[in-house]
C-alpha cells in the first residue's frame, strides 16, 4: 500500500511532554494526536478560519477528515522503524530460553522489512546478536550502531517569583543524528488539499514542535519520502495500529475482546492565547502497535473543551485527535 511519508530532520533538540510529572522525561515518538494539533494550528496560522470548515465547532465527534496521520516514529537512513505489534511475533524458542524472552521484550520497534513480514502473517525468527548495542530496535540485515537520538538532561534554575528562592530542576531533550529523525505517514481521502498540508508543515518546521520552542526547540525540515511502499497481506484478518486511537460513536468496542492492545490517558493544558493556560478533558486512547480483529476501530475527532467553560477565555472549541491509522494484518494464530 502507498502511503505519503515524511522524515522529519530536526535542527536542534527535541522536547516532547509525557503524562509523568515535571521536565525530567521526554518521549521518544511524536504522538498522532500531539502532530495533528501541531500542523493544524499552523495551517490555522496561514489561513484563519479555514479549519472550522473541516472541523465544525458545533459537532462533539467528527469521524471524516480529508486524510488520516500516523504518530511519528524513529529512522535512521533508510531505516524505518515502526512500534512492535502488541501479537506474538516471534518463532517459538525450542530452548524455552528466559533471557530470549526478555531480550524480546525489551524491543521496543522494528524495521519496516520485519514489520512487512509480521504484516504477512510470518513469525519472525529473533537473532538475540543484532540488537545488543541497541536493545529497543530490531534490525536484524543492519544493526544499528547507536540509537537515532540521545536523551540528556539539562539542569535549569528556578526562581520563586515570591521569595527569589532558588532550586534545581533538570529537563530532558532529545538531539537525533544526522540523517536520523522521525516519519511519519498520512493517507489521503482528498488531495486537493495537499499543497496547503505540505505548507503547513513547512511553517511548522520554522515555529518548532514540543516544549521550549521558545528557545529553539523543536525546529525541523520536513521531506518527503518518494514512492513509500508497505507491503500488505491479501487476506488481512486484523488492523495494526500506527496512532494513537479515540474509538468513535459507532465504533463497535467488542472487538476489543479479542484484541491486543493497551491503553493511555490523554490530557494536558492547552495554551489560550491571551496568557491563559486550559486544562483539557482527559480521554483515554488506544496506543500505536495496538492489533484489532476486523474491521477494527474507525476513531473519531473528539472535543475536549468548550469555550463556555474557560468563561470567554478560549474563542474556539478544542478536539483531540483520535482518528484510527491502521494497515492491514493477516494474524494467523491467537494474540
Amino acid at each position: 500500500m502507498k502511503y505519503r511519508a515524511y522524515r522529519l530532520h530536526f535542527r536542534g533538540t527535541l522536547h516532547i511532554g509525557s503524562n509523568r510529572p515535571g521536565f525530567e522525561h521526554t518521549e521518544d515518538i511524536v504522538h498522532s494526536d500531539t502532530l495533528f494539533s501541531a500542523i493544524i494550528n499552523a495551517w490555522n496560522q496561514m489561513d484563519p478560519g479555514f479549519v472550522t470548515t473541516l472541523i465544525p465547532p458545533e459537532k462533539d465527534s467528527v469521524t471524516k477528515f480529508p486524510f488520516r496521520i500516523s504518530s511519528a516514529f524513529p529512522f535512521s537512513g533508510n531505516q524505518f522503524f515502526f512500534p512492535k505489534p502488541y501479537a506474538r511475533i516471534w518463532q517459538e524458542d525450542s530452548d524455552n530460553s528466559p533471557a530470549l524472552d526478555k531480550n524480546q521484550k525489551k524491543i521496543r520497534f522494528i524495521e519496516k522489512t520485519v514489520l512487512e513480514s509480521v504484516l504477512s502473517g510470518i513469525k519472525s525468527a529473533y537473532n538475540p546478536n543484532v540488537n545488543r548495542t541497541v536493545p529497543a530496535y530490531y534490525s536484524p540485515d543492519s544493526p544499528l550502531e547507536s540509537q537515532p537520538g540521545k536523551a540528556y538532561d539539562v539542569p535549569r534554575l528556578m526562581i520563586n517569583r515570591n521569595n527569589q528562592g532558588q532550586s534545581i530542576f533538570h529537563f530532558t531533550r532529545i538531539v537525533f543524528h544526522p540523517d536520523s529523525g522521525l516519519f511519519f505517514l498520512v493517507e489521503w481521502n482528498d488531495e486537493s488539499l495537499l499543497t496547503k498540508f505540505n505548507a503547513a508543515l513547512r511553517l511548522l518546521g520554522d515555529m518548532g514542535i514540543g516544549g521550549n520552542r521558545s528557545v529553539g526547540h523543536g525546529l525541523f525540515t520536513p521531506e518527503e519520502v518518494p514512492e513509500f511502499h508497505v507491503k500488505i497481506p491479501d487476506n488481512p484478518t486484523h488492523k495494526y495500529l500506527l496512532s494513537l486511537t479515540h474509538p468513535g460513536p459507532d465504533d463497535d468496542v467488542t472487538v476489543l475482546k479479542n484484541a491486543g492492545y493497551d491503553l493511555t490517558e490523554r490530557k494536558g493544558w492547552a495554551w489560550s492565547g491571551r496568557g491563559i493556560s486550559l486544562r483539557r478533558k482527559a480521554v483515554r486512547m488506544l496506543v500505536e502497535g495496538s492489533v484489532l480483529p476486523e474491521p477494527g476501530l474507525k476513531g473519531d475527532i473528539v472535543k475536549v473543551l468548550e469555550p463556555t467553560e474557560t468563561g470567554r477565555a478560549l474563542e474556539h472549541p478544542l478536539f483531540r485527535y483520535g482518528l484510527a491509522f491502521d494497515i492491514p494484518y493477516n494474524k494467523k494464530d491467537m494474540l
